[in-house]
């Protein structure tokens, strides 16, 4: 990376490329896609040896990956990022038309974080298109106040041209809040909407208890959600 700095801060640049080369083709048609039919693409598997989700599927062929890191790092707060494409000399029709890694380059994608002050942070997640520079994933969240009572927000938005294509238009808002009630115990609760159906999918609420050597978690779920034999349900789950 390079390294600047500048009284209470630092900025960092730093361009980060990597070259795999494999055999193309590799999936036989004798064997059923069961467990690699969605595809998530983003900046978390840019550089990942196989994007597929399952092993059903094998990634092969030769791909040049390129990208930018960028940030600013002072004493109160920071700002980073990251934005970065793929490249193929020969197509993959292995992936869908929609998952943004069948052409000969990706769809670009990536995250900006900001943190001001330690207890608001912001951070923005995107897939945009190659050609004309439209989403096709935004995600944003939110996160605004001290352990002893923070509220948190997120929004989701895929178009029915990202992962797989099996899904329509999907948007989405997360909101709620979690408190540190001791140094051992905390609270936290959300509620998940269907913005696009106008309807809540879930309620959620959630205690723990957390120490050196043991987490111990209760939580309660509403699910709203119903589809043939699927009828709206009430779950109450722990886990050591």
């Amino acid at each position: 990376p390079f390294s600047r700095s500048n009284g209470s801060s630092t900025q960092i640049i730093e361009p980060v490329a990597g070259f795999q080369v494999a055999p193309n083709g590799g999936n036989s048609d004798q064997i059923p896609n069961e467990d690699s039919q969605d595809i998530e693409f983003d900046e978390t598997n840019l550089f990942s040896r196989n994007r597929f989700t399952g092993l059903d599927r094998v990634e092969g062929g030769q791909r040049l990956y390129y990208g930018l890191r960028f940030g600013i790092f002072g004493a109160s707060g920071y700002s980073d990022g990251f934005i970065g494409q793929s490249y193929r000399p020969r197509r993959d029709n292995n992936f869908s038309s929609t998952s943004g890694l069948n052409d000969h380059f990706s769809d670009i994608v990536g995250r900006v974080s900001v943190q001001p002050s330690s207890p608001v942070k912001l951070q923005y997640r995107f897939r945009i298109d190659k050609d004309d520079l439209t989403a096709h994933r935004n995600e944003l969240s939110a996160n605004v106040g001290p352990p002893a009572l923070a509220l948190n927000l997120n929004y989701s938005f895929f178009d029915e041209g990202s992962g797989s294509g099996e899904f329509t238009d999907r948007e989405e808002t997360t909101y709620g809040f979690s408190s540190q009630i001791t140094p051992a115990w905390s609270i936290n609760a959300s509620t998940r909407r269907d913005l696009q159906a106008s309807r809540t999918l879930n309620h959620n609420i959630g205690l723990t208890y957390k120490c050196d050597c043991f987490t111990m978690k209760l939580s309660f779920d509403r699910a709203f959600t119903q589809d043939r034999d699927v009828r709206p349900s009430d779950t109450i789950f722990v886990r050591l």
